[in-house]
């Protein structure tokens, strides 16, 4: 069996004052992005998406809220507008993106965190990230596996964002 990648918290800095926080921010393993596994060997899947759960003070998900790339055309979507479930906002990676909730529901300007560092090129991420998604087993095939630029252009990432106020 494959062991499935364990997602990142990224806890709310304490004092935080934004209306919404970063709470998971998770690199897909290769299986999940249409990838597969031949041993140690990665056959790189083709998705290249950021899906963004937007999730209310109590862990529900929440409809209506606007979520923000930061780069290129600063795409806007609102949680639960493009049949993607709950709470859900998607969107197509480039190179990568930076992302964050702009609006609450009924369109009231928020702050929130901002989920940096959703890249596609591998030289950008963390080799903690990548060992995780099981691109990679150790430093050495991490170094290996950045070396040879795989996988690049076919990485996705999953954001959590929650309420706080």
């Amino acid at each position: 069996p494959v062991a499935t990648a364990t997602p990142t918290a990224a806890p709310a800095p304490a004092g935080s004052s934004n209306h919404f926080v970063l709470v998971q921010k998770r690199l897909w393993d290769v299986i999940e992005n249409g990838g597969s596994l031949d041993g140690p060997s990665v056959h790189c899947g083709l998705a290249r998406e950021l899906l963004v759960n937007v999730l209310d003070a109590n862990g529900n998900r929440l409809n209506g809220v606007a979520v923000q790339v930061e780069y290129g055309a600063r795409e806007t979507v609102v949680t639960g507008s493009q049949g993607k479930g709950d709470g859900v906002a998607e969107f197509v990676l480039g190179g990568g993106q930076d992302v964050k909730v702009i609006r609450d529901v009924g369109g009231a300007a928020v702050t929130s965190d901002v989920a940096t560092s959703l890249s596609t090129n591998p030289q950008n991420i963390p080799y903690e990230a990548l060992t995780s998604a099981q691109y990679c087993q150790d430093e050495a095939s991490c170094q290996s596996f950045v070396a040879g630029n795989a996988c690049n252009g076919h990485f996705s990432w999953t954001v959590t964002f929650q309420r706080q106020r």
